[in-house]
């Protein structure tokens, strides 16, 4: 199963101005057992809430270090975006 992220960030300059516009797509592919073997019978609410929870979890700290990498490569001050927060 393939999930997609896009995220976009705009980093404001001396008055205010857009200085820097970053934007990026992540995606994360993860491999689970088909029906009819052991353990195979996930329904689609159980992969939705996977998608929400676990895997935004998981590909979180890789936008993070790539933002991060982008800005310092492009001649920014240090950039960190803030933790993760699900609701």
């Amino acid at each position: 199963m393939l999930y997609r992220f896009e995220h976009d960030l705009t980093i404001k300059g001396s008055g205010g101005k857009d200085a820097l516009r970053i934007g990026l797509q992540v995606g994360a592919l993860f491999d689970f057992p088909g029906e009819g073997t052991p353990d195979g019978d996930a329904s689609e609410e159980a992969l939705a809430a996977f998608g929400r929870i676990t895997v935004q979890m998981a590909v979180y700290p890789y936008v993070r270090a790539t933002v991060s990498d982008l800005a310092a490569r492009l001649g920014c001050g240090p950039i960190t975006l803030d933790l993760l927060v699900l609701q």
